[in-house]
């Protein structure tokens, strides 16, 4: 109420100050991984808002809301979570989101032209002993413009062909060279499957 005016008909702004939440937007290729955190407890805690210039400031939050459809014309979903302590937030103040989208300790990084598609689902040929191929079924988690992070089917360190994949077979010999290939040989280009950066 405004202490001014004599008819005590002000207005008054109520704030809630306790279990502050925090909004915000993800793209909507994140919302498998998003339920996925969502539905396991402790996944939940893994939200991290920073305030201030520096980013030196933080608090932890609890991700507690997911909406219900996909905005169209952003082609991103709106997300929720509840901070735990109020001592570096305020309300209405714009913060930046970091949120965990669980662990994965064993799962590799891989160029995106490496991932190919088949009748049988997603798979890479890997290179072993003796360069020949293998054509290795692979679950992967998520992609970017660059790269593709798999969780499963792959090691970190083990060599995927990138480029050269019409004429590979499960088996196929290849000759890591730009130059023609020899008879009965295969022209590829190879790389190394990496740990997912942090």
């Amino acid at each position: 109420m405004r202490g001014s005016d004599p008819t005590g008909d002000g207005l008054v702004t109520i704030t809630q100050m306790s279990r502050l939440q925090v909004s915000f937007s993800l793209p909507e290729r994140d919302l498998p991984l998003l339920r996925a955190t969502l539905s396991h407890p402790e996944d939940k805690r893994r939200v991290r808002v920073v305030t201030g210039p520096d980013d030196q400031t933080s608090a932890e939050a609890e991700l507690t809301f997911i909406d219900s459809s996909v905005d169209a014309s952003t082609g991103t979903i709106l997300a929720k979570a509840a901070l735990k302590t109020n001592d570096e937030v305020w309300p209405g103040q714009y913060v930046r989101v970091e949120l965990t989208l669980g662990k994965h300790p064993e799962a590799a990084a891989v160029p995106l032209v490496a991932l190919q598609t088949g009748h049988s689902g997603s798979h890479v040929f890997v290179v072993r002993p003796g360069d020949i191929v293998e054509m290795r079924q692979v679950e992967p988690l998520t992609t970017n413009q660059d790269e593709a992070i798999i969780t499963e089917g792959l090691t970190p360190g083990e060599r995927v062909v990138i480029e050269g994949h019409a004429r590979l077979r499960h088996g196929s010999l290849i000759v890591e060279s730009a130059l023609a290939p020899a008879p009965q040989a295969q022209g590829s280009r190879t790389a190394d499957a990496g740990p997912v950066r942090q």
